[in-house]
């Protein structure tokens, strides 16, 4: 099995194998029976738009795929640039739009076939277990997985900053240590979330060391998944 290096700030390599590598966007997701945002039905509902287009026969998506082909004659509507291997389909759907991109068909179908599950259930499941998966123990709904995600690239990011000075000291500032840099985030987070004003220290705006480390516990697990390049 092939072995990838990965560089790990302070100079603490890690080895990851590719078959431990997940889908990046698809690694925040939870697991449910009932999740239907996800590559495989989105590459299904793909296959059902050319069988149908290829068929030649006015089907209920015939004129969804027709649309597409029309707008799609304009270079930057490749398919296979709209669609990226990091996101699930509705991530990608959003970025889109968000972006002022008209969406391919067959990720208006994954939407689609989300909310009519979710409807054919009667109750008996809600959208977060369809969109996302089951919440994940200690690391909570997709929501707020996603949004840890970012806070671990922006720790990832400031511990390669640090670990490029050569001394723990440079000149009257010494180099932070993980743990500072992690305190730093999440007390910044903690003021955002009781509305604090930034310049003001409150005992409610502390970070415990318990909390230090879970942080940085989960990114060790988050960094352990990542794809890397050899």
């Amino acid at each position: 099995m092939t072995k990838i290096k990965y560089e790990h700030p302070f100079g603490m390599p890690a080895q990851v194998t590719k078959k431990q590598v997940p889908h990046k966007g698809n690694s925040l997701l939870g697991k449910s029976v009932n999740l239907r945002n996800t590559d495989s039905v989105l590459k299904e509902k793909r296959e059902i738009l050319l069988q149908e287009d290829q068929s030649g026969l006015d089907s209920k998506y015939s004129q969804l795929e027709s649309t597409w082909k029309h707008i799609s004659s304009e270079p930057e509507y490749e398919r296979y640039w709209l669609t990226t291997a990091d996101n699930h389909p509705v991530d990608d759907l959003l970025s889109m739009i968000n972006s002022g991109v008209y969406p391919p068909p067959e990720h208006l179908l994954v939407l689609a076939e989300c909310f009519n599950h979710y409807f054919s259930k009667k109750g008996e499941t809600d959208l977060e277990d369809v969109f996302f998966g089951r919440p994940i123990e200690s690391a909570g709904n997709y929501a707020r997985r996603s949004s840890e995600t970012s806070l671990f690239r922006e720790f990832h990011n400031k511990l390669v900053l640090e670990s490029k000075k050569k001394n723990k000291r440079v000149g009257n500032r010494v180099r932070k240590s993980r743990e500072k840099i992690a305190e730093a985030i999440l007390l910044r987070e903690k003021r955002k979330q009781t509305s604090s004003k930034p310049e003001t220290v409150s005992q409610d705006d502390e970070v415990t060391y318990s909390e230090i480390e879970a942080f940085l516990k989960r990114y060790n697990s988050y960094i352990g998944k990542q794809q890397v390049s050899s």
